[in-house]
């Protein structure tokens, strides 16, 4: 028996190997109030609060007014919840719905199972594999006040008032409902109980529900108590929602475009909020970080041909490869060839002031590139960031600039008048070398798995064999929009691009006259 509750969801080690990724995230989740990046669907926090409060009482009756926290049972309880929810929702076109399982914890997990129930009609409630719904939802649920996890090891699950709220609309709605009992206790599923309450558990259904999607949207909306960072979170969030949903009000548009947006309008210094400013910022740190990846990318596929090589055979490899220009580089770089003995001076000239700015880094193009090309796609966004955002006199624009974009800009600007070769040189060594290395080690120091792409000897790196898939930063933006949307006040149109509907429009209405 255990006393703590369940740990979140096991994360790959070793995607973040220049340890950058995570102070890309830090920058946003101030404004997402603790959505994250797997936080698809609305309903599982009021699923949550709700089903907690079900097996705290039953942990209760079972045992005589006083029970003790049971890991295993709470895990094999989430574990039979995730399946009813996920056949739910499946089977949602049964009753209106559309059945989308975007985001369902489980589409993936149980295909067998659910052909085992399509064909008989019936099966036993899995308990032995999911349970992830706790680790993936309890921080928003932290966050908008629905759950309390500081509390004592003896109730290591809290359920404050807001939660308790969910609990008894829910509760209200589950009268007498066998599958709220077969959740808790295990047993068999059939067709017809999800006919007479599968829209209960569905995650498209809270359209049908007002008061539990009113519970949410307050939940949004209204801090859970008068304290400063509370408050605090709440207006970052309140800011985030009334800047996109304006934005969508006047064409569909999906996260990346709405930061691309707020990017494009702040290096042309248009009159922006505090709010767009801040994901401009968000999308320069996501711009540089891949470029830094698809550095180290290029590094390490170049030292794997060579089986081993110090920085200077690699330059001599990619100087050999860069002369002409490919196809992906006629809306970044106005030259036909281009060579590393030139200047960086002379690189940063024939950049195209709109670089990377109607069409944004291409990442699938980029990792397709011979190695040398990488690198100089690479520069290319490195030096467009730099020449776009040098003279913004914006108030607040990188105020607090993070000291790996410091570092690469003033390696630029140290090296702008000498050769490109020399200005690359000391890119690899301080921003990508140093940083892999350090950061691995350092994740090997507290016992996560060896990500090494290269070790050094000496002056030669000696590649492990593992190759590197840069990739560019997921927002946690769309994931607030899903939310709304799941709640009534955004569609979600084919192209996964979002459009405000008129309770949406209602909801903005009302904020800006409260703010």
């Amino acid at each position: 028996m255990s006393t703590f509750p369940p740990s979140p969801p096991v994360k790959s080690k070793g995607l973040d190997i220049l340890g950058l990724r995570q102070l890309d995230q830090n920058i946003e989740k101030k404004w997402v109030a603790g959505i994250t990046t797997i936080s698809f669907r609305a309903r599982y926090l009021s699923l949550l609060p709700w089903i907690i409060s079900e097996f705290y009482e039953r942990e209760i009756n079972n045992t005589g007014g006083k029970a003790a926290f049971n890991l295993n049972r709470f895990e094999n309880m989430l574990a039979r919840m995730e399946f009813v929810v996920l056949v739910a929702t499946r089977q949602g076109v049964n009753w209106g719905e559309d059945g989308n399982t975007y985001g369902v914890i489980g589409s993936s997990l149980y295909t067998d199972e659910i052909a085992k129930f399509n064909s008989e009609g019936s099966i036993k409630l899995p308990s032995e594999k999911g349970t992830s719904s706790f680790g993936t939802y309890v921080m928003p649920c932290r966050m908008f006040g629905i759950l309390d996890t500081a509390s004592q090891p003896e109730t290591p699950i809290r359920i404050p008032p807001r939660g308790q709220n969910f609990y008894h609309v829910r509760k209200q709605s589950l009268y007498e409902s066998t599958i709220t009992n077969i959740i808790l206790e295990g047993g068999i599923l059939t067709q017809e109980m999800l006919a007479n309450e599968g829209h209960l558990f569905s995650v498209n259904g809270l359209e049908a529900f007002p008061d539990e999607r009113s519970l949410l949207e307050e939940a949004f909306l209204v801090p859970y108590i008068q304290r400063e960072d509370v408050i605090q979170t709440y207006r970052n969030f309140f800011a985030t929602t009334v800047w996109a949903f304006s934005r969508i009000t006047n064409a569909s548009m999906n996260s990346s475009e709405l930061i691309r947006e707020a990017f494009h309008a702040t290096i042309q210094e248009k009159f922006i909020s505090n709010t767009e400013l801040f994901w401009a910022e968000y999308e320069l740190y996501r711009r540089i970080h891949f470029a830094l990846e698809l550095l180290l990318s290029a590094l390490t596929s170049t030292l794997a041909d060579l089986s081993e090589g110090t920085i200077e055979d690699v330059l001599s490899v990619w100087q050999k490869d860069v002369l002409d220009t490919p196809k992906i580089f006629q809306e970044i770089i106005r030259a036909e060839t281009l060579s590393l003995q030139s200047t960086a001076k002379t690189f940063d000239n024939i950049i195209m002031p709109t670089a990377f700015i109607h069409n944004p880094p291409n990442v699938t193009e980029a990792r397709s590139l011979p190695a040398p090309r990488q690198a100089i796609y690479a520069l290319g966004l490195l030096f467009a960031c730099r020449k776009q955002t040098k003279n913004i006199k914006v108030n607040g624009f990188l105020s607090e600039q993070k000291y790996y974009l410091k570092r690469v800009f003033n390696i630029i600007d140290e090296y702008f008048f000498k050769s490109l070769e020399e200005c690359l040189h000391a890119l690899l060594i301080n921003t990508v070398i140093e940083p892999h290395l350090k950061t691995t080690l350092r994740k090997m120091s507290q016992g996560q798995k060896c990500s090494l792409r290269f070790y050094l000897e000496g002056q030669r790196l000696r590649p492990t064999g593992i190759l590197v898939r840069a990739g560019f930063s997921g927002d946690r933006l769309g994931n607030v929009l899903g939310l709304w949307s799941d709640i009534g006040c955004l569609n979600k149109n084919k192209n996964g691009r979002f459009e405000i509907n008129e309770r949406g429009r209602k909801l903005i209405e009302e904020m800006r006259h409260e703010a």
